[in-house]
């Protein structure tokens, strides 16, 4: 069931006003080079970005990208924020900024040492507060702010993503997760018998880990390229939360490998997934669900959550359908785009064809030109 504090914060949303502009959390990692305090991250998960995606699916535009370790230095105008977010809370976010109308789900505090009295303040202005894990849920309980379990708001990018049946492959794909580690022998010994049960399929590796410079545009382009993957594929075993909660939303099978349980990341998600490995007792378990032809199914347990944070969010931008990638604009005052860089990624997408009898010529960006006959050979215009 739904939280009773999660209603509330449904009927709460739903009367407040709809402010001109919306902002979307991107992660520019720039204090790692000059600040001792801050965490150090080492390379870009994508799967922040993913979570952005999924956000970016309720708005009709998008006029600034905001930092998520920065959101307390924020002070343009006032905007639109879904917050949903891992949180490392230190100096320049323990306070979010009050030009900021936020809705506050899916949210993940991974350092509650450092959550100062003003932190649990602004949550207590702004509750109730939905969180992705039980662990920050109770923290917040434990401190007097209402909060409830949300679930992740990447469990609602089917809305957008989602394709039919006859579109998916047999592609397999193994995200972040290489057999062949003696300590996970248990762990392979089972993917080994369920792989083998299944027809052939086209096994590929993907990960989630990308450089740290990468441009927050760029960032969202890899996202989606990964989602659109998973949205037709077979198969996908994996490790990474944010690979295997959008697969359930998406209609994809997915196994949710454990090799160590960590209690701030799983405790309230795992059990939505088939999975392999070790629960919060440390117990191997292998617990896949088939249907009546041996195929693998994903369980229903997250669509309770899908329904609710697909409503909360559509409450909180007044809006009636989701306008998914249909986002009109995109302004980066904050955080230059490296246009080399898109263009490149972009440029089997932007074209446009120029027909004269039997010559072709394709025109990318404009100003580049790829002349070519009905039959494949070139022609000189």
């Amino acid at each position: 069931m739904i939280d009773k504090i999660a209603i509330e914060h449904l009927n709460k949303i739903s009367k407040e006003k709809l402010l001109r502009k919306n902002g979307l959390i991107c992660y520019t990692y720039n204090d790692a080079i000059t600040d001792t305090e801050y965490y150090n991250p080492q390379c870009m998960n994508i799967g922040d970005y993913i979570q952005s995606l999924a956000a970016k699916q309720f708005f009709h535009s998008i006029d600034e990208f905001i930092d998520r370790d920065q959101l307390g230095e924020y002070n343009g105008e006032k905007i639109n924020m879904i917050l949903n977010a891992w949180y490392f809370i230190w100096k320049k976010n323990k306070v979010f900024s009050k030009k900021i109308r936020p809705l506050l789900v899916a949210v993940h505090i991974n350092n509650p040492e450092g959550v100062t009295e003003e932190t649990i303040k602004y949550f207590k202005e702004n509750e109730p507060v939905g969180c992705r894990d039980y662990q920050t849920r109770d923290f917040l309980l434990k401190h007097g702010v209402q909060a409830y379990f949300s679930g992740c708001l990447t469990l609602t990018l089917g809305e957008t993503y989602k394709v039919s049946e006859n579109k998916r492959n047999d592609t397999i794909y193994f995200v972040d997760y290489k057999m062949g580690d003696k300590k996970n022998k248990l762990i392979d010994d089972k993917l080994k018998q369920i792989i083998k049960k299944h027809p052939r399929g086209n096994i590929r590796y993907k990960t989630h880990l990308y450089p740290l410079d990468k441009d927050c545009l760029g960032a969202l382009y890899e996202a989606e390229c990964l989602i659109k993957d998973y949205a037709t594929a077979k198969l996908v075993i994996t490790q990474n939360i944010h690979c295997a909660l959008p697969c359930l939303s998406l209609g994809t099978p997915v196994i949710l490998v454990i090799p160590e349980f960590d209690t701030k990341r799983f405790l309230g998600i795992y059990n939505m997934f088939n999975y392999v490995g070790f629960n919060d007792q440390n117990e191997f378990l292998c617990n896949i669900n088939t249907d009546d032809n041996g195929n693998i199914v994903n369980t229903d347990e997250y669509k309770k959550y899908a329904n609710f944070l697909k409503d909360i969010c559509m409450k909180f931008m007044h809006i009636d359908k989701i306008p998914g990638i249909h986002c009109k604009k995109v302004f980066f005052k904050y955080h230059q785009l490296d246009t080399r860089e898109y263009k490149i990624k972009q440029s089997l997408k932007i074209f446009k064809r120029i027909r004269n009898g039997n010559k072709r010529t394709i025109v990318l960006f404009g100003f580049i030109k790829i002349h070519y006959t009905k039959k494949g050979h070139k022609h000189g215009l």
